[in-house]
């Protein structure tokens, strides 16, 4: 991976401390992000939160190509309202909404 081109993994801070060694070896940094809720046994990150924490990381290291992917269905609508704020190709918030809004499908 080149040196402007990172895997980040963006926490809740509510369950930072259950991310293992094993996983984090596996990205450049863990970014916290704060006041997520719980949606279930998952947490809902928050995302002006979210978006206070990678813009702080996007200035320190310039970085060039960044994409989002997202490995839990609570936060599909965040993901994308991530990508559209910082305008990286991917799932739009209205795309989302059809994962995580099952009455939407049927329409």
């Amino acid at each position: 991976m080149s040196e402007k081109n990172k895997l980040l993994l963006v926490v809740d801070q509510l369950e930072s401390e259950n991310v293992s060694d094993q996983t984090k070896k596996h990205f450049n940094e863990v970014i916290i992000s704060f006041s997520g809720k719980y949606c279930g046994p998952i947490i809902t990150l928050d995302l002006e939160s979210t978006i206070q924490a990678l813009q702080s990381y996007f200035k320190k290291d310039n970085l060039q190509s960044v994409s989002i992917i997202n490995t839990s269905e609570a936060n599909t609508e965040v993901a994308a309202e991530l990508r559209q704020y910082f305008n990286i190709s991917g799932l739009t918030p209205s795309e989302a909404r059809l994962f995580t809004d099952k009455s939407l499908i049927s329409h």
